[in-house]
């Protein structure tokens, strides 16, 4: 991928893609881990944060281990990078620390080259610690946390595309995504509890939008459809989303499928890692490149051709040797690993 298709070198910015919905099992993490592989995959550098306190988009890319103190928890690993040189406290890192403002430093969970180069990383989040800090925590002083972080220009020169994976609900860490994004995405069912719950979400993004400047809005690229099936249900809920006024402007046409394949994908021990590494006529890999090339055209991204565009020696150079990431604080101290 060349500098003039990458937004951190073209406009100096990043763009923060939040995936939410406050039902649980509409495929948020499937979604935002599909968009990050596809992304990774095109040569863009992209960070995955993982808001939620079950864990499941850091357990798809770390063995997230035991807590000691409390067997029933799940903690993130010894980072790869970290010394006995570097600070105790620093070896295991989450979004907590991140909200903690005591520094954070991205896993790398894309292939590693030769020189320890990745394109995808991953903040990933803890269960016990996070509910804690939810309930210690008034909404004011979590809201405004997140973006900070994500607009450290140490943040925004490093990566092109950030996406956040949030909890199924409307609290203080999804309204706190919500309120660092640059752009919103909604994945929904056909099914009537689910599209039940889409004018709650259409009402948070309203409400941030009216507290934006006109050169800070947040964008919601849609509403996406996910492990549709073609069955006279599903359909007529569908006819019915299409004919809501205040679901249809924002219904997207392309829809994800309910397919083994992917929901296989989810899992920490698939074969292949990706959908994205299935052979190119596979349906499965087809129906997932098609959605993430719509949010792609969404979001302003150049839509990468796999199938027939052989990266030239340069471009694989540049997307490949990349150092691993600085461990980045609130107050932008720390050290470059």
């Amino acid at each position: 991928m060349s500098d003039e298709l990458s937004p951190r070198k073209t406009t100096g910015r990043s763009i923060i893609l939040t995936v939410a919905q406050h039902k649980g099992g509409e495929g948020k993490t499937t979604i935002t881990r599909m968009l990050g592989e596809y992304a990774a995959k095109a040569g863009y550098q992209v960070l995955l944060i993982d808001t939620d306190d079950q864990c499941s988009l850091s357990r798809r890319f770390l063995k997230m281990e035991e807590n000691p103190a409390d067997l029933q928890d799940t903690i993130p690993p010894v980072h790869p990078d970290w010394t006995q040189e570097d600070d105790a406290q620093q070896a295991r890192t989450s979004i907590v620390s991140l909200y903690d403002g005591t520094g954070v430093w991205p896993y790398p969970v894309g292939q590693r080259d030769k020189e320890g180069g990745t394109n995808l990383w991953l903040i990933p989040s803890t269960g016990s610690a996070l509910r804690a800090l939810k309930e210690a925590r008034r909404q004011d002083e979590i809201k405004e946390q997140l973006r900070k972080f994500l607009r450290l220009p140490d943040v925004q020169s490093e990566y092109d595309l950030i996406l956040i994976d949030t909890p199924p609900n409307k609290e203080k860490i999804t309204m706190s995504a919500i309120r660092a994004s640059t752009h919103m995405l909604i994945p929904t069912q056909l099914q009537s509890q689910s599209v039940e719950g889409l004018n709650g979400m259409l009402q948070a993004w309203r409400a941030e939008q009216r507290v934006r400047s006109d050169e800070d809005r947040i964008e919601l690229i849609g509403i996406l459809p996910n492990r549709t099936q073609s069955v006279a249900l599903q359909q007529g809920i569908l006819a019915s989303m299409q004919q809501n006024v205040s679901i249809a402007p924002f219904l997207m046409e392309t829809m994800i499928p309910l397919r083994t394949g992917i929901a296989e994908a989810d899992h920490p021990r698939a074969d292949p890692q990706s959908v994205f590494n299935l052979p190119e006529t596979s349906e499965v890999r087809l129906v997932c490149e098609s959605a993430c090339a719509k949010v792609f055209q969404r979001i302003g991204l150049p839509v990468p051709d796999f199938n027939r565009t052989e990266p030239s020696p340069d471009s694989t150079k540049q997307n490949k040797s990349r150092a691993p990431a600085k461990k980045v604080s609130a107050t932008k101290k720390g050290k470059s690993k």
